[in-house]
């Protein structure tokens, strides 16, 4: 499978609304926070500002008139030019910018199938989810392929808690593998493997990775 790589992950971020939500994106990241609307142009439309941070951000909400009351989603970013800071924020899930450099799901699905792969990178990019999980409140990561059953169900995150998603990626089966698990030789992926769950308790390269 080339599907691109999507990481989900559980945060502690306080979305009762966009200015409350923007405050505590300010503490968080030391930032000044503009937030606003922004329309299917991309043209934004600042309503506050929150912070005197030096890093600059947009916090731009994306419901729409009409839209179901459960459903929440954000989008922030550094200010055009500043940064290239990016994600999207659900009620208390999030898609995070980490980027796995190999960019392919079967490319990232062999670390964990016996295959020659770049360990120091896939460990390297997991760091980079925990580091930015962990900013936010979160301790739980679901990387899983753009195509396929576990994307759809990620789909879900605008209006279930995370949860819910992790229950209902989980309820997929041997689709789904505990990067954990996989790390004590406890099970291996294949083919079908569809996502991993991550709460990054185990950092230990399996023995044949050993230098």
């Amino acid at each position: 499978m080339n599907s691109d790589i999507h990481v989900l992950a559980n945060h502690g971020l306080n979305t009762t609304n966009i200015e409350i939500l923007a405050t505590d994106i300010a503490q968080r990241f030391g930032a000044t926070v503009v937030y606003g609307t922004e329309d299917h142009y991309a043209n934004f439309t600042a309503t506050g500002q929150i912070g005197d941070g030096v890093r600059q951000m947009r916090l731009s909400d994306l419901r729409e008139p009409g839209d179901d009351a459960d459903i929440v989603v954000y989008e922030l970013y550094d200010v055009p030019g500043t940064g290239t800071y990016n994600i999207w924020i659900y009620r208390n899930s999030f898609q995070a910018d980490a980027d796995y450099g190999e960019g392919q799901w079967g490319v990232f699905v062999q670390h964990f199938t016996g295959q020659p792969t770049d360990w120091p990178g896939l460990m390297a990019f997991r760091k980079e989810v925990q580091t930015e999980a962990q900013l936010l409140g979160g301790d739980t990561a679901i990387y899983y392929a753009e195509e396929g059953d576990a994307s759809f169900a990620a789909y879900d995150a605008e209006e279930m808690p995370f949860a819910a998603v992790l229950k209902k990626i989980q309820a997929l089966g041997n689709k789904v593998i505990a990067i954990d698990q996989c790390l004590n030789g406890q099970i291996v992926a294949g083919k079908k493997t569809q996502a991993f769950t991550d709460t990054f308790t185990n950092w230990q390269l399996p023995a044949d990775k050993q230098q």
